[in-house]
């Protein structure tokens, strides 16, 4: 099988190495005497990717190309999360707000700050049916639901096949080493009601449209709406995924396609979620992440992976 998935520089293969990559020790964060990540006297590279809206001196584009929401100003572009030590004692964070984009920062999955996001609701993972092509798919209403089981069991699938294949991988921008593909990127929050939200203008106004856009084409040739399967403890979960050669809409990245690797956008379907009403169903945003180009046919050939088509 032809595959545009080359060797490339070894990633972390170790949790505690990727965690060495990406902590953020205190030291290092008051060197400067200052919290805003941004304004340490380090020049590590560390720094520049936690920052997402400031380069680290010298990198050049495409790192700062503008999405098509300009970065908001005043007090939210600057808050910073709460920095999270985990059970080894590494440090993770802080995490700049960016409402209007994904940046391009690792996280740990079960990071607190997260948490309320996927809160026992009462709802359940649902399959996803095929709908009459040229029909309206019932979309609405969309949350962002970033459950760690999921995203580590669907990151496991994922990356497992790519291993098989002799992939490492490589980083999306030259100039920021320590994110590489494979990895989620930190989501567009802001603060609404004493917590952390995605805006609905991205959830409704971005994340929304693309799958539903693709389902209602009438082309069942045309693949580019997948669906996998994972195991987790409440049982088999529903995934469905889809790629964008337009990155730049929802992350500071410009890929096109001629770039080597492709953003994915997972989501799952929930049902009698979001209303009093029985037998009501929506959708759940789950994550983001760049992949290599070919990682669709591979996934498909081995079976996890299969296309969604209208019915």
């Amino acid at each position: 099988m032809a595959m545009d998935i080359a060797m490339r520089d070894a990633a972390p293969s170790s949790p505690e190495l990727l965690s060495e990559l990406y902590s953020h020790r205190g030291a290092d964060r008051t060197a400067s005497g200052s919290d805003d990540v941004g304004s340490s006297s380090s020049s590590s590279t560390y720094d520049s990717v936690v920052d997402g809206d400031r380069p680290a001196p010298g990198s050049r584009s495409p790192w700062r190309l503008p999405s098509l929401l300009p970065a908001r100003k005043g007090p939210d572009a600057h808050t910073l999360t709460p920095i999270y030590t985990d059970s080894a004692g590494i440090e993770w964070g802080p995490y700049r707000l960016s409402p209007d984009r994904f940046q391009l920062n690792y996280y740990p999955p079960t990071i607190p700050t997260l948490s309320h996001l996927y809160r026992p609701d009462g709802t359940v993972s649902m399959e996803f049916i095929p709908y009459p092509a040229g029909k309206q798919f019932p979309w609405s209403p969309i949350v962002y639901r970033p459950e760690p089981e999921v995203l580590q069991n669907l990151h496991s699938l994922i990356v497992g096949h790519l291993r098989k294949v002799g992939w490492s991988a490589r980083s999306i921008v030259p100039d920021q080493k320590l994110f590489r593909e494979g990895m989620w990127l930190w989501p567009p929050l802001e603060r609404y009601r004493n917590s952390l939200q995605m805006p609905s203008r991205m959830l409704e106004g971005k994340l929304l449209r693309i799958p539903g856009t693709r389902l209602r084409r009438a082309i069942k040739t045309h693949k580019n709406l997948f669906m996998l399967k994972i195991q987790t403890a409440e049982g088999i979960r529903h995934v469905l995924a889809t790629t964008t050669n337009k990155a730049h809409i929802f992350t500071p990245v410009y890929t096109g396609r001629e770039g080597n690797s492709k953003l994915w956008l997972f989501y799952e379907r929930r049902w009698n979620a979001f209303t009093a009403s029985s037998g009501r169903s929506g959708t759940a945003f789950l994550g983001a992440m760049f992949l290599p180009k070919g990682t669709e046919s591979l996934l498909l050939d081995s079976g996890d992976m299969k296309v969604l088509l209208p019915g």
